[in-house]
């Protein structure tokens, strides 16, 4: 997987898990944007693990 698609993967991810997070918490205080951005930071890091990955798709899915 190329920087590129794994930077469009964790985005994507990101605010999926971003709209499941909200589902299960009222807001904290925390930025929505900044959240995105640090999730997705972090998520690419899980691209390369197959295992990971398959957990965050499954999770990200859920909260469509």
């Amino acid at each position: 997987m190329s920087d590129g698609q794994k930077q469009e993967w964790a985005q994507e991810h990101a605010r999926r898990i971003q709209k499941r997070f909200e589902q299960w918490q009222q807001p904290l205080g925390i930025d929505g944007r900044e959240y995105v951005k640090y999730l997705s930071l972090e998520l690419e890091n899980c691209c390369d693990n197959p295992l990971l990955k398959s957990l965050i798709e499954s999770m990200a899915e859920k909260a469509e």
